[in-house]
């Protein structure tokens, strides 16, 4: 039967870690230390695999870190990508990858991502003001991180360009960052990123 609030919380530890089920692949694995860990199991390509979904509660703390109803998202987040024909333990890994990836790109880096993405099949007079934008851009933040760079940051940097005389092009800058902000990090992004399905470590 499916677990409740009160049975995760009251399961106590015993000489060898045991598991309570939730059904769906969902388990709650209690360890001899008193650690309570949320496990998803599931098979893929044939093969019987295992995903940590991240702990009920750690020893000596009774502070509850991923809840039943949250533990029981992530397990259907991972049903979603083998509905779709991913592995959701691959997902991980690639999540991880690419989150490392974008944390160390450059604002130049993403730009030009950005270039390639949005100004495909776009007129010459486009193109042509969009690569003065992030050359005006770049030249303050282009070696920057893009992660590190904060909202007061950029607005500096638009009101150099507003100071130049040039209203039009900030307000186009300004709708610019919005989109380029969300580059790194939406499903069909330049970078491919999706959403993790679990930040267990």
């Amino acid at each position: 039967m499916p677990l409740t609030d009160a049975s995760c919380r009251t399961a106590r530890p015993k000489d060898k870690p045991f598991k309570l089920s939730d059904g769906g692949g969902l388990h709650l694995l209690v360890a001899t230390t008193g650690a309570k860990l949320w496990r998803y199991a599931y098979r893929f390509d044939g093969k019987q695999k295992l995903l940590a979904l991240g702990p009920y509660v750690m020893p000596g703390s009774a502070e509850v870190r991923t809840s039943l109803a949250q533990a029981r998202d992530l397990r259907n987040s991972a049903r979603r990508l083998l509905d779709g024909g991913v592995d959701p333990s691959q997902q991980r890994k690639a999540d991880r990858i690419a989150v490392a990836l974008a944390a160390r790109a450059t604002f130049r880096e993403l730009g030009e991502d950005w270039f390639k993405v949005k100004m495909a099949g776009k007129g010459d007079r486009t193109i042509d003001r969009a690569n003065w934008l992030l050359k005006v851009l770049n030249a303050d933040l282009g070696a920057r991180p893009a992660a590190a760079i904060e909202p007061p940051e950029l607005l500096e940097v638009l009101r150099k360009i507003e100071a130049r005389g040039h209203h039009e092009t900030t307000a186009r800058a300004d709708r610019w960052r919005a989109a380029y902000s969300g580059l790194g990090s939406r499903p069909g992004g330049a970078s491919g990123i999706r959403r993790p399905i679990s930040v267990a470590p």
